[in-house]
């Protein structure tokens, strides 16, 4: 059997094996966490909410922050992450409503699984996030 790095989970799923169900828990988890939900473990929380606090002043910091950190916080769980994020708007900082489309493609035990998020933020407030793909 390969080695799969499980994702935990307090629902009626327990241990989280499968690839898609996987990604989706984990990018749930990057939505919704707190960075200071821990003293322990607070420099490895990986949220969007932080991100866009720390680089929300640059659309291209921001876009380029979430790619390298999805890439560190998925790449626990899976083999490879290819994680690339951009924006079409032109605006400078978060200060009115901006896109940002999240794609990511996952390698676990030599299969491969990609996902896709589109974000619209206003005013450094995530509005609305929506699928752009199921793999």
């Amino acid at each position: 059997m390969a080695n799969v790095t499980c994702a935990p989970s307090l629902s009626a799923q327990g241990w989280i094996t499968d690839t898609a169900s996987k990604a989706d828990i984990l990018l749930a988890w990057f939505f919704e966490a707190v960075k200071s939900e821990t003293y322990l473990y607070g420099n490895n929380i990986s949220n969007l909410q932080w991100l866009i606090e720390e680089y929300g002043s640059s659309i291209v910091d921001l876009t380029a922050r979430i790619g390298s950190t999805l890439e560190v916080y998925l790449g626990r769980y899976y083999d490879h992450v290819v994680a690339t994020v951009s924006s079409d708007d032109n605006a400078a900082n978060l200060t009115g409503e901006i896109t940002i489309t999240i794609h990511c493609t996952l390698t676990d035990n030599g299969q491969q699984y990609s996902l896709g998020k589109l974000l619209q933020i206003n005013n450094s407030i995530v509005t609305n996030i929506i699928n752009i793909n199921n793999g």
